[in-house]
């Protein structure tokens, strides 16, 4: 089966600043499709996140923002208090 196979009902397109504004996370399991398509077996869990990056109420809190230097607070609010939200690292 090539990418030509797999069809999905509209495209999705998400702008950088959407992913880096908002804290979210793409994980290392999305970048393989950079080097090859993905087969039919992906479908649902890609479905799955482009509805979810989708949806008008898509939000992923900010925690935190923190100095570089401060890495160990972010990193401690990270694991020990994950409802306060995304913490972000600054430079």
């Amino acid at each position: 089966m090539d990418a030509d196979d797999i069809s999905y009902p509209e495209r999705f397109a998400l702008h950088n600043f959407d992913v880096l504004l908002s804290g979210a996370e793409i994980r290392a399991s999305v970048y393989r499709y950079f080097f090859s398509p993905p087969v039919e077996a992906d479908g649902p869990m890609l479905r799955e996140v482009i509805d979810a990056f989708g949806r008008a109420d898509f939000y992923i809190p900010v925690g935190g923002l923190h100095p570089l230097e401060d890495f160990g607070v972010a990193i401690a609010n990270s694991w020990n208090r994950p409802e306060l939200g995304k913490q972000i690292l600054t430079m």
